[in-house]
């Protein structure tokens, strides 16, 4: 092998190594950036659901504790199976149940929204999932230990087919309750499959430009080595001609792998667009929230004020009882004034009547004195007459004052309840309005999620970038090559330099 062969092989293993290693290290860029931007998303959705299930068993856990005020124990109870077995959401696919813990430590299900068949029924802890997991021990434990979430794999009512659920359990301690709702997530595996489906048709896109240039250098280079051996008999000068036209092609080749990292680059940006346009959703959703807790706590004052209302009216239905009993009193003491007459008229009947038998007695003489002994026993006939129909008359208004007493009674005891019930509700839309306040930090938090994946992408442009650096570099290897053949001229021609270079 001559010097000029020998000089030519050495630039193209030359070549043959640098794309080889820019080769590599953009598949390796773009596995790693495409595995985190896949894992990120999983998180982000996982949180979201895992966000709202809390959300969703505090209303259950608020309800229990302000909704039934008033009532008794089994009364309560009652109550809260039926609101609580009322409660949809995801289009009636959510509902909710509970564990019940008994006097010997085993559990019952309290109740069950969609199967009240096994409410008080035994609740076996041990039971495993579709995969043997007991996730019914599992959500009893986390419960005890502050609630939280638990994953499993059980049977869809709908379809009939295994799929993934998570499900939040919390405590209800006055009953030792175990309240638990929870939702199929076979929604996110379809998304991050629909994902990664994308993630890997872009990468494999980028693959096949980046090995279909790798192989254009490389036939390219082979081809040149094969052009040098088959082609000794031709003129030294040919040869080295023909050697920079074959380092003008790797240099074309490297500009094509520019294009694809500056592609690839191009194709990050536009999921940094994805992600912002998502960010932005939830920043739409956070408003929306917010805009409802404001108008809940325009809710909350209008309660402050019927309650207010209620109130001043249990203040008047107090003193309308009062005057009520007043009156009720003086009707009594009438009452006493009018028997205090009805006896003085029986004693002056008494008197009448002594003084007639002493007139009769008294012959002629008292003949005058009977008269008048007669008339004024008639004047006491008509007085306790009299006396009898105002009894009569101030029973029927006594009868009446009691009968407008316990009206009045009613009335207050009335007011009270009502004002209760608006105390309750007041406290009950407070409790709303700070699970809506929890909502929307857990917004904040999804928004922050969405940061972090935005600053993924920003990496995986930047490992584009570093592509497009590492192709740069492969056009300048292209330039010495260059330079070598011309060296390599100057060397074989003796010290003179062809006409082309």
């Amino acid at each position: 092998m001559t010097l000029k062969q020998k000089v030519l092989f050495a630039v193209i293993c030359c070549a043959l190594i640098a794309s080889a290693v820019a080769g590599g290290i953009m598949f390796t860029s773009i596995r790693k950036q495409s595995a985190e931007q896949l894992t990120a998303a999983e998180e982000v959705l996982l949180q979201e659901k895992k966000l709202s299930l809390k959300t969703l068993a505090d209303s259950a856990i608020s309800v229990l504790e302000n909704g039934f005020d008033g009532e008794d124990a089994v009364q309560r109870r009652e109550l809260a199976v039926e609101s609580l077995s009322n409660l949809r959401y995801a289009n009636g696919a959510g509902y909710f149940f509970s564990y019940e813990k008994v006097d010997d430590g085993s559990y019952v299900f309290g109740f069950h929204a969609t199967k009240p068949e096994l409410n008080g029924t035994v609740a076996k802890l041990d039971g495993g999932d579709a995969k043997g997991f007991a996730f019914r021990q599992a959500l009893v434990d986390v419960a005890y230990s502050g609630g939280g979430v638990v994953e499993y794999y059980y049977e869809n009512p709908k379809t009939k087919e295994v799929m993934r659920k998570m499900a939040y359990a919390e405590l209800y301690a006055p009953w030792d309750w175990v309240v638990v709702t929870g939702i199929y997530i076979d929604d996110i595996e379809k998304s991050l499959n629909l994902i990664e489906t994308k993630i890997n048709e872009n990468t494999r896109t980028m693959l096949i430009r980046l090995g279909g240039t790798l192989s254009l250098v490389l036939v390219l280079s082979l081809f040149g080595l094969f052009w040098v051996v088959h082609s000794a008999i031709h003129p030294l000068q040919g040869i080295i001609e023909r050697l920079q036209n074959g380092a003008l092609e790797v240099d074309g080749a490297s500009s094509q792998v520019a294009s694809i990292s500056q592609s690839l680059a191009e194709g990050a940006s536009e999921q940094a667009a994805g992600i912002q346009q998502t960010s932005s959703s939830l920043h739409d959703i956070s408003a929306r929230i917010k805009s409802v807790t404001e108008e809940m706590k325009v809710v909350g004052d209008y309660m402050q004020q019927v309650k207010a209302s209620v109130e001043d009216g249990v203040a008047t239905s107090m003193t309308a009882r009062t005057a009520m009993d007043s009156i009720k009193h003086a009707a009594d003491e009438t009452a006493k004034i009018v028997k205090t007459i009805d006896e003085v008229a029986f004693q002056t009947n008494l008197l009448a009547l002594n003084a007639s038998v002493e007139a009769a007695r008294a012959g002629e003489a008292g003949k005058g004195f009977a008269v008048v002994a007669e008339e004024v026993r008639n004047l006491a006939g008509r007085s306790s007459d009299s006396s009898r129909n105002t009894a009569e008359l101030i029973d029927q208004s006594v009868s009446s004052a009691e009968s407008g007493v316990e009206v009045i009674r009613r009335l207050s005891t009335n007011f009270e309840q009502i004002e209760s019930v608006s105390g309750s509700a007041a406290t009950l839309l407070s409790e709303v309005f700070s699970n809506f306040n929890e909502q929307m930090e857990g917004v904040i938090q999804i928004e922050a999620s969405m940061s972090e994946m935005d600053s993924v992408v920003n990496r995986n442009a930047a490992g584009a970038e570093e592509a497009a650096g590492a192709a740069e570099e492969l056009s300048s290897q292209a330039e010495e090559m260059k330079k070598a053949v011309r060296d390599l001229q100057v060397l074989v021609s003796g010290g003179k330099r062809s006409r082309n270079g």
